[in-house]
């Protein structure tokens, strides 16, 4: 089984932060079938009755090791300036969660509730293996959370 505390450990000793960490981060996790197994299962235990969405290559790993996903839409979307049209894969009053490798600012999360919305879907919470934000959100889930372990200026707690 992977462990997901020597993964951000490594990628921190090498990295310190920012995008080159998170990059790093994510190309470490998304073809890692343990972590994502490790995912799926969470994701599935706290929302038993809710159907899985993921993005980009994640969706795509997810897809490939034949984990469990109802809906994968394109990466990007944060920077995408189509809007995202969920009405071909929903039904309304459906229920998803989102489940990603990493949460930091929450803006492709956005656009994905958003999408659900506007198709009469709910978002009931996100999933992910690695959240970095440093406020703790309630509808957020993660395998880690950095400012569980670490303060603000990158010493461990």
């Amino acid at each position: 089984m992977s462990d997901i505390f020597q993964t951000v450990n490594d990628c921190l000793e090498k990295y310190i932060g920012g995008t080159a960490f998170f990059d790093e981060l994510d190309k470490a996790v998304k073809h890692d079938e343990d972590l994502l197994r490790q995912l799926i299962t969470k994701a599935k235990a706290e929302y038993p009755n809710a159907k899985l969405i993921a993005s980009g290559e994640i969706g795509l790993c997810l897809h490939n090791f034949r984990m469990p996903v109802d809906v994968i839409v394109q990466g990007g979307l944060r920077k995408n300036v189509e809007p995202l049209n969920l009405a071909k894969f929903t039904k309304p009053n459906e229920h998803f969660v989102f489940v990603d490798d990493s949460y930091f600012s929450g803006r492709t999360c956005q656009v994905i509730k958003e999408a659900l919305e506007k198709c009469g879907c709910h978002l009931d919470g996100i999933v992910v293996i690695y959240d970095g934000c440093y406020e703790k959100r309630n509808n957020i889930s993660a395998l880690y959370r950095y400012y569980d372990h670490h303060d603000l200026l990158g010493r461990k707690i």
